[in-house]
């Protein structure tokens, strides 16, 4: 409590005498305590001066603050040096120009439960894990620049760092918000109350989140995803659709519906107003995909206040002044607390990051395709399941069927552009010298069922390289009588193996397709030749079916990636994970 409000009488001697000295002429505020009187300016030293130049060299004039009085506005500067500090009740001014000012002073206020966070001030330990989190791991502190995936700045750091790690879901899995507690196994959630504070009820608070959903490497189609927010009522989870983003189907069956939350070029903003009587509230966030992905949220600010919370930063205006005590100056970044309750003080928001360019160079028409022929194979164990790791074995033919089947998308192949449904295939059962059962798959089109028998003898080499998750090369290739019989390849790029069994290399030639109009999928293309050579003089460029060295071949390769991405002008394609598939099958 101030010292004067407690002290009637002495607050009305000071009235009084200030109200005399107004009428027999102006008195000298110079090297005086703030608060000061109109037409003077409060230094960052927390004294009186005529002018910004009169300030002592402590520190610099922010802008004028408004006054102790809780209602009245926060003060905003155009100054760029950082602003003083306002006394007990008083306004604290705020400073900053609109891109690249510092941080205001802060003034005194009422403590507020739930308070805002942004993660300059605050510890990892602020905000709790949820209480069905299963997917976010221990969170950090992380200091540096958050960048998007076209390289360009979004958050200036710190923010709060959450590894989300996703295990697979199968494809009956539940893809909307509002499954509620049936996504547990592949949620992420982390409450948005701080610490140590208990609501009771949260009607009428206002609450803003801001953050980036990072992918670090690429994959070919989003999965069904959504961030939200949400809360419990009687232990049951509910979500807020007016903070939610959320993309329903997968992106790789034209089915995709809603809008993407992953790897997005601007920050995610979910607002949302509480109108029941909850007393907790969650980020929340969940992928579905058929294989374990990584990625990572970064928050930037969880920003509470009453009603409309006014800007949030993201364009170079910043939020709006808040009401009541100290506020909190500007800064880079906009608004970290901007708006704010009546009793305690509002900010104004510095200058949000630069409007992120998206790319807009002129778009040609969709890659065509070079080979319609597909190039698919598999290998799985006794357990269905596609090795995770080199495989060497020797083995008898025990079956072989043609047969009506669902090809698994993690097999070689299927992945990435070149993919898709396939219906049938040659199956081959073999036992290896250890009695373990393999089965291997090819499709009718490139393998037919007469070419094995029972009691052949193969060779099954499987090479598996991997630079991490979404980064992985195998090529499978099968030896009848120590003479190569087939081989797959499923890569990164074409040098990925050299086929030197089989006596053929492939190299990526010209950029024969520099770039396209995104696809249904999101997805754009930009497409490099292949040339094959065999290990004499024969050579041919993008083979399809083409006989080559005893054997037929067929070899794409293409880029694809999440449009609009980062725009590379030499090579004039965005970048993104690159696809290479070849199959050789010997003449017979």
């Amino acid at each position: 409590m101030n010292w004067l409000n407690a002290n009637p009488a002495v607050l009305l001697l000071v009235t009084a005498g200030l109200s005399a000295g107004a009428c027999a002429g102006e008195v000298s505020l110079e090297g005086k305590p703030c608060p000061c009187e109109s037409g003077w300016v409060c230094c960052s030293d927390g004294f009186c001066a005529r002018d910004p130049g009169s300030c002592s060299s402590t520190g610099g004039a922010p802008g004028e603050g408004g006054s102790g009085d809780s209602s009245a506005e926060g003060g905003s500067g155009d100054s760029s040096a950082e602003g003083g500090s306002g006394d007990s009740g008083a306004e604290g001014g705020s400073s900053g120009n609109s891109f690249s000012g510092g941080d205001g002073g802060t003034g005194a206020a009422s403590p507020e439960c739930p308070g805002s966070v942004d993660f300059e001030t605050s510890s990892s330990e602020s905000l709790a894990l949820g209480p069905h989190n299963r997917v976010f791991l221990a969170p950090s502190i992380a200091p540096d620049p958050v960048q998007n995936h076209a390289d360009q700045v979004v958050f200036p750091g710190p923010t709060l760092s959450l590894l989300a790690k996703f295990p697979e879901a199968s494809s009956d899995a539940p893809a909307d918000p509002s499954a509620g507690a049936a996504l547990e196994p592949w949620l992420g959630e982390l409450s948005l109350v701080p610490e140590g504070c208990e609501p009771g009820s949260l009607t009428g608070k206002t609450v803003r989140v801001r953050l980036l959903w990072h992918l670090d490497g690429a994959i070919v189609g989003a999965p069904p995803h959504g961030v939200f927010l949400g809360s419990y009522v009687d232990g049951e989870p509910v979500y807020y659709p007016d903070a939610s983003q959320v993309q329903l189907g997968h992106e790789r069956t034209g089915l995709a519906t809603g809008t993407p939350a992953l790897n997005t070029l601007n920050p995610i903003v979910l607002t949302h107003t509480f109108t029941e009587d909850e007393d907790s509230a969650y980020l929340r966030v969940y992928l579905l995909e058929d294989f374990e992905i990584e990625t990572t949220v970064y928050v930037e600010s969880v920003t509470w206040g009453e009603g409309d919370l006014g800007g949030s930063g993201e364009e170079p205006t910043g939020g709006t002044d808040g009401g009541g005590g100290a506020g909190t100056g500007g800064h880079a970044t906009g608004g970290v607390t901007s708006g704010g309750s009546s009793d305690i003080g509002g900010t104004t928001g510095g200058g949000g990051a630069s409007p992120i360019v998206e790319c807009t160079r002129p778009q040609a028409e969709r890659c065509p395709e070079t080979c319609d022929a597909p190039s698919a194979a598999c290998l799985q164990n006794e357990e269905e399941q596609v090795p995770e790791q080199s495989v060497h074995l020797s083995g008898t033919v025990t079956a072989v069927a043609q047969e009506p089947w669902a090809w698994p998308y993690d097999c070689l192949g299927m992945r990435g552009p070149f993919g898709g449904a396939q219906t049938e295939r040659v199956r081959v059962d073999l036992l290896d010298d250890q009695g373990k059962t393999w089965t291997l798959s090819f499709l009718p089109e490139l393998i037919e069922a007469e070419r094995f028998r029972a009691d052949d003898e193969l060779q099954i080499d499987f090479e598996r390289m991997q630079a991490n998750v979404f980064n992985v090369s195998r090529k499978l290739s099968v030896t009848r009588d120590g003479e190569p019989d087939a081989f797959f390849i499923d890569a990164t790029g074409a040098k990925a193996f050299q086929s030197d069994g089989e006596g053929l290399a492939f190299t990526t030639g010209d950029l024969s397709c520099a770039y396209s109009v995104p696809g249904f999928d999101g997805c754009t293309t930009a497409r490099h030749t292949v040339i094959a050579r065999s290990s004499g003089t024969e050579e041919t460029t993008d083979p399809c079916r083409a006989s080559l060295d005893g054997f037929t071949v067929s070899a794409r390769f293409q880029y694809a990636g999440s449009a609009p991405a980062s725009c590379n002008a030499s090579a004039g394609s965005c970048d993104a994970q690159s696809s290479f598939v070849a199959s050789g099958v010997r003449e017979r």
